[in-house]
């Protein structure tokens, strides 16, 4: 099952309030550019995530740029997290997406 644009701001805003998964598979699953800026900004208020895996998706070129937000996040101080996103297509422009907040 792919859980596509609608799914995957869902489980974005699910992640604000989980305080018990560490390891976080989405490869694969056609998640939209906001989609990943949508939990990438939740990944950075969770304190138990502890591995992401978001390849093979269309991010576009936001989800990207959040992706290294969160590798900016990380160096901060804050908790470690491992992220994958092989194979992601960064090339996407949604017209809706400058930089969505949750």
């Amino acid at each position: 099952m792919i859980i596509g644009y609608e799914g995957g701001v869902s489980l974005g805003h699910a992640l604000l309030t989980n305080e018990c998964l560490q390891y976080l598979n989405i490869s694969n699953n056609n998640l939209s550019e906001r989609a990943a800026v949508t939990i990438c900004q939740a990944i950075i208020h969770n304190s138990t995530l502890k591995v992401i895996i978001m390849d093979g998706n269309p991010i576009g070129e936001q989800g990207g740029y959040a992706l290294l937000n969160l590798c900016l996040e990380e160096r901060k101080g804050n908790k470690p997290i491992d992220i994958s996103a092989k194979d992601c297509n960064l090339l996407i422009k949604e017209k809706e997406c400058t930089c969505v907040s949750i």
